[in-house]
């Protein structure tokens, strides 16, 4: 323990009370897994001091799940064209109960009890193995990787929708997107309490829009039309749409280590 924690100052604890069990046995060797595991988590709780280098409060995790989860209004267009209005409502909150807050609470648990910036590859190394944490890590990364890459091309093709029409080139079109993509990659080069910062000031950037159209929906639309629905609408489309907007809340685990007090912020 001195080596690990470089500070003796431990409570003693009562000693555990082992069970009897012959040496070789099955018995044996399950109460040793249990041992090693039980062993893992404590060493892994002592690297670091929970106190020490933890700066995001609930405000910053806010805006990071929000971001990690939707980042805005994009793609519900396809939540209520897939069916309706009527249905793509519905769809929201049913989806918002039966898949994120499960996920939520979840996401809750595991980073109090595993308050490391490894997040769910640290609960599927602790249940499966490191085999299958490298796994889940690895392969996050690379679907990660991709997604990332379709919204520097997606931004782009709304700009040039918007002010030029006739295309600006393929060599310029190229040299923006590579502009739009060093912007996207700075986040990650400041400190993470200034992250959260920044992204409380895209939020606003990213909602005013979806804000002035609401209001003037509410104001000058007909309300009716919102229990809408079509009987042959594309219910398979509305269920993925649904899905790829309310998943992610898991990835604030990956972000577990710099949390200040995770038991109460996360949730």
């Amino acid at each position: 323990h001195e080596g690990i924690m470089g500070d003796t100052s431990v409570t003693p604890m009562a000693p555990a009370v082992l069970p009897d069990v012959k040496a070789g046995s099955k018995q044996s060797d399950e109460y040793t897994q249990l041992l090693s595991c039980k062993t893992r988590r404590s060493a892994r709780s002592f690297v670091r001091d929970p106190d020490v280098g933890r700066s995001i409060g609930w405000w910053s995790i806010a805006f990071i799940c929000y971001f990690n989860v939707c980042g805005g209004p994009w793609g519900t267009e396809l939540v209520i064209s897939s069916a309706g209005p009527l249905p793509g409502l519905i769809g929201v909150g049913v989806f918002a109960l039966l898949t994120g807050l499960p996920t939520i609470l979840l996401t809750c648990e595991l980073s109090c009890m595993y308050p490391d910036d490894g997040g769910y590859s640290v609960w599927v190394a602790e249940a499966f193995g490191e085999f299958w944490g490298f796994q889940l890590s690895y392969w996050s990364w690379i679907s990660g990787t991709m997604d990332n890459a379709l919204y520097p091309v997606m931004t782009f093709s709304l700009l040039e929708s918007l002010f030029f029409q006739n295309g600006v080139g393929q060599i310029a079109s190229w040299a923006c997107k590579a502009v739009l993509v060093v912007i996207f990659s700075l986040p990650n080069l400041v400190m993470v309490n200034d992250l959260g910062t920044a992204l409380s000031y895209a939020i606003i950037l990213v909602m005013l829009p979806f804000v002035v159209l609401c209001t003037i929906g509410f104001t000058e639309g007909d309300l009716s039309r919102n229990l809408a629905w079509a009987p042959n609408g594309d219910y398979t489309k509305l269920i993925n749409v649904l899905y790829w907007n309310l998943s992610g809340f898991d990835c604030i685990s990956t972000s577990a280590g710099e949390i200040m007090d995770p038991a109460r912020n996360i949730f």
